[in-house]
């Protein structure tokens, strides 16, 4: 503990109600940042970790300033060293004036511990002391709704017993069958039922896509993504391109963005590795908040087409993108030394690489374009090499996801094998009419072949499973035996140890103790599913 420092308690801590927690993330700007999208800010809040991670509390009071500091345990190193948060209230003038984690890397940009923590003392105010004596001269407990507390039910509003009514689903079974005899398309209660069928290019919304599919189809990875791939040909891409030009004004674009890795995520996408985070959320649909930054941008966008003289968006020999900065030093986000930056590189070289144009226009407006009406173009050329190892750091992993699991069959590395070979011709721009090998086409892609990914996957995880002394379920898994009595007519599923046995032998998890036997005879288990196609 530190000099001047006590022990916290349910006593001394600080009040912090719901209306100072607002203002706080209202005035910081390192909470409601663009890149931030709230989701960060409402995962770090929850009391699942913050009442978990949280210790060694401890605060000092003076003039009317109360510090409160704690160590807490980061989620992703449980072991290691817990980091110093710190958080500094204003008691007499009812305000936070910081909240701050000390050893996290990305404090400077408002990290999670410093929410959970504030969030956790916020909590504490909630919770009434263990000692307190009932008074009812107090604030009637509706009115607290929205402060203290977050809801209320009706059970709380009477001390009387709510008398429990059946629900009944006849008024909403009559109103479904009367707009149906009515044919009424524009009832969101209708594109929920079972007989409902999208058409037009809602139909190619990933939600709408799923919800027209059969159990079979949604339940069935391999047969869905064949069923995408005869039903997003040339002609509905084409109609999706042209519906959706309005972009922000079009609610089209936010449907058919729902679900899908659009450009400018890809390079978010190929540097994560938080399979919940917020990056996914957004992905996934999550509110993304209007900061001042983008309205401005949306604002200038036609001005700043004037002045660049062409469109935004495609031309017949480029694709010209506009960014809009508030700052002077945000332009550095966009260009450094003249440079498009890692990020934005992405964006237009998948860009390119999606529609088949061979350069882009670059745009950033001046910060204070209003008066200078200045804008700096950078020309970006497409990059074949760039694009590879981008595609491959966002579409491998996604296609070989829990890949260790899986009971490999030919069939299976052929249909992700053909899937593959699309992807490389379209990174060169050439088509099955052009008669070109696979061999060759891979000789200049250079990608990693995903049958050999696969094996080479599923060769370390069996090792791992083998070596482990600790009783987990995952070994317990492979010795187990559910069937009892007599099989089923036809020939037994493939089992996840019968490529492994062929090359191992039926004593494989003896072998697989030795670490260099393991690793020399993993190459063999390649080879004998990458030896042919």
């Amino acid at each position: 503990m530190e000099t001047n420092f006590v022990r916290a308690d349910n006593t001394n801590l600080p009040k912090i109600d719901a209306f100072m927690v607002a203002r706080f993330f209202k005035n910081n700007a390192d909470y409601y940042a663009a890149e931030l999208k709230n989701v960060k800010t409402a995962v770090s809040a929850r009391e699942s970790y913050g009442d978990d991670a949280i210790g060694y509390v401890q605060l000092h009071r003076e003039r009317g300033i109360c510090t409160v500091k704690c160590k807490m345990c980061p989620e992703h190193k449980v072991r290691a060293k817990g980091y110093n948060v710190t958080l500094t209230v204003d008691e007499s003038d009812c305000e936070i004036i910081s909240c701050e984690c000390h050893d996290c890397a990305a404090s400077a940009g408002g990290c999670k511990h410093a929410v959970a923590f504030l969030m956790w003392v916020h909590r504490r105010t909630e919770e009434p002391s263990c000692t307190s004596i009932e008074c009812y001269w107090k604030k009637s407990t509706l009115s607290k709704v929205g402060t203290t507390m977050k809801y209320i039910t009706v059970q709380q509003m009477s001390k009387k017993e709510v008398p429990h009514r059946p629900s009944s689903s006849a008024l909403y079974d009559e109103f479904i069958t009367e707009a149906k005899k009515r044919k009424i398309d524009n009832c969101e209660l209708l594109k929920y039922q079972d007989d409902f069928r999208h058409s037009g290019i809602m139909k190619y919304s990933l939600h709408c896509l799923l919800l027209d599919q059969t159990p079979e189809i949604k339940n069935n990875v391999d047969k869905l993504i064949d069923l995408m791939k005869t039903s997003f040909t040339v002609t509905a891409i084409s109609m999706i391109e042209e519906a959706t030009r309005g972009q922000n004004k079009s609610s089209l674009w936010y449907e058919m963005r729902y679900g899908r890795i659009t450009a400018s995520k890809a390079h978010e996408v190929s540097v994560c590795h938080t399979p919940d985070g917020s990056l996914v959320a957004t992905i996934m649909g999550a509110k993304v908040p209007d900061t001042a930054a983008m309205k401005r941008g949306r604002n200038l966008e036609h001005s700043v087409r004037k002045t660049v003289t062409s469109p935004d968006g495609l031309t017949k020999d480029a694709i010209i993108e506009i960014k809009c900065p508030t700052k002077a030093k945000a332009k550095e986000n966009y260009l450094k030394n003249g440079i498009i930056t890692t990020k934005y590189k992405a964006q237009v070289q998948l860009q390119m690489y999606a529609t088949g144009i061979k350069k882009c226009y670059f745009c950033v407006a001046d910060s204070k374009f209003e008066e200078t009406r200045k804008v700096e173009i950078v020309l970006e050329n497409y990059d074949s090499e760039y694009v590879r190892n981008l595609v491959k750091k966002c579409v491998l992993p996604v296609m070989t996801y829990g890949a260790e699991t899986w009971s490999l069959t030919v069939g299976l590395l052929e249909r992700l094998k053909v899937t593959q070979r699309a992807m490389e011709r379209a990174m060169l721009r050439v088509s099955l009419r052009d008669r070109i090998r696979n061999t060759e086409i891979r000789r200049r892609t250079k990608v990693t072949d995903i049958a050999g990914k696969i094996c080479k996957l599923k060769w370390q995880w069996a090792g791992h499973i083998a070596r482990r002394t600790d009783n987990r379920w995952g070994r317990k898994v492979l010795e187990w035996r559910p069937r009892t009595g007599r099989r089923s007519v036809g020939r037994p599923p493939t089992r996840w140890t019968e490529d492994i046995v062929r090359v191992a032998g039926n004593r494989w998890m003896q072998v697989a103790s030795c670490r260099s036997l393991w690793r020399s005879k993993g190459e063999a288990f390649v080879q004998q599913w990458t030896s042919s196609g």
